[in-house]
């Protein structure tokens, strides 16, 4: 995603997480079904609306804060 305000997930702790939770949030943020990021999203990226960078967002500092 491109902004300004950014949301970095760099600690281990964070990462192990984000891994685990990925494929899920993505199926629920871009209403598909898949077993992995590319087959939701695919090689080149996909279209988001400004609902979906939106649940992106929550969804990526909800993760920091559960680690947290």
């Amino acid at each position: 995603m491109v902004g300004t305000n950014l949301i970095s997930v760099t600690k281990p702790e964070e990462i192990a997480e984000g891994r685990r939770q990925t494929v899920e949030a993505l199926c629920d943020i871009l209403h598909k079904t898949g077993k992995t990021p590319v087959e939701l999203v695919g090689r080149w990226g996909t279209k988001l609306t400004e609902e979906q960078i939106i649940q992106l967002r929550d969804w990526m500092k909800a993760l920091k804060v559960s680690v947290n």
